[in-house]
């Protein structure tokens, strides 16, 4: 199997690596998830949602996942992907429950997409 690419909309790549290094849980939950996809052979697009070309779209979410390699940001397509990392100990099922609400409703609209839940923070190893 061929491994993946990742790409990104200028400065959110970095911006991730920036903060998993840094300690972010969540910013940690979203490189692992990304480098999980790219193992497995699908291509990744990080994009940033605060850049005007996204507001435009209604791109509120993290990447796009499983498109071709864009050659310019605008281009990038494919599914949409949002990473909630889960931190509470013991897992609190409610906060499974409100972090998916919350993505239904503001990051993977309108168009739909797919909620990655990263557990590996948590000391729950199932849902």
């Amino acid at each position: 199997m061929t491994r993946g690419f990742v790409s990104g909309d200028p400065g959110a790549l970095r911006s991730i690596v920036k903060g998993a290094r840094a300690g972010n849980t969540a910013k940690q939950g979203e490189l692992e998830v990304i480098m999980k996809l790219r193992e497995r052979g699908v291509n990744v697009h990080v994009i940033n949602d605060q850049l005007p070309l996204r507001k435009e779209q209604r791109k509120f979410h993290e990447f796009f996942f499983g498109g071709p390699r864009p050659n310019n940001p605008a281009e990038a397509t494919g599914i949409a992907g949002e990473v909630k990392t889960l931190i509470g100990r013991p897992l609190n099922e409610n906060a499974v429950f409100n972090h998916a609400d919350k993505a239904a409703h503001k990051q993977l609209q309108p168009d739909g997409g797919v909620l990655f839940f990263n557990i590996r923070h948590t000391d729950t190893n199932y849902i």
